[in-house]
């Protein structure tokens, strides 16, 4: 069971990272994430300010084609998703080899903690765009 977990997560990781390759980063700095069909941002068409999660689609478009600058101008926490989706595939291939346990692996990796860091990541970095407007 654990070696699917390992192939499912894997996939995941892999078509993120494929798909964010294959789009071409709106000019806008948000947007990106139309061109799979997804309507536009509910939140900055009510408010007309951009949501903590604006711009993620268009940072990692723009970082798969190498525009690390333009990707942190346009959403900071671009990045380290990014570069987190890239260690979870190279994680999950290593597990996937090894038969390791999805759930010691949660338990080793205190993923509970880096989620509540991402929250925390995310609202800030919402905050200090808002205070920029």
């Amino acid at each position: 069971m654990s070696r699917l977990v390992w192939i499912l997560v894997a996939s995941s990781a892999l078509a993120v990272l494929i798909t964010a390759r294959l789009l071409t980063p709106a000019s806008a700095g948000h947007g990106t994430h139309q061109a799979l069909g997804l309507p536009p941002c509910g939140f900055l068409a009510w408010s007309g300010l951009p949501c903590p999660t604006c711009g993620l689609t268009t940072a990692f478009a723009l970082l798969a084609h190498g525009e690390v600058l333009r990707a942190v101008q346009v959403q900071p926490m671009g990045v380290p998703l990014f570069l987190g989706t890239v260690a979870t595939l190279g994680v999950a291939i290593t597990a996937l080899v090894r038969g390791d346990s999805i759930l010691r692996r949660i338990d080793d990796w205190k993923l509970d903690r880096w989620a509540l860091g991402l929250v925390i990541g995310l609202l800030t970095t919402w905050l200090a765009r808002l205070a920029a407007l």
